[in-house]
């Protein structure tokens, strides 16, 4: 197994839902690195990803919050996503905001 299949697009698992599965996994594993937390395909086949000693709880269920996502437009997908993974750390990930393109930048 190549570090390629490792990180790619999985199939979707029986617990998931079919459409915009693939979308969903990028915008998990993107909120999941605001923790440094980074998760395989058989994490994500299983449905439970371990969390560091940080987190609150020891793992992170994806079984449900895809349960909560299935039926919700995917502009909708990062609300919940973040709000599992701040129930998960009692914290938000660190993240820098920023207004616009950072000074020097081409537009």
């Amino acid at each position: 197994m190549g570090l390629f299949s490792r990180f790619s697009t999985p199939t979707v698992p029986r617990w998931a839902f079919r459409t915009g599965w693939s979308d969903f996994v990028v915008a998990l594993r993107e909120e999941a690195r605001c923790y440094g937390l980074a998760f395989d395909n058989d994490q994500l086949a299983t449905g439970l990803v371990a969390l560091p000693a940080a987190a609150l709880v020891d793992t992170w269920d994806l079984r449900t919050l895809a349960t909560r996502c299935r039926d919700l437009d995917p502009h909708e997908w990062l609300a919940q996503i973040r709000a599992s993974l701040f129930a998960a750390y009692g914290r938000e990930g660190d993240v820098e905001l920023v207004d616009g393109p950072p000074p020097g930048a081409r537009r």
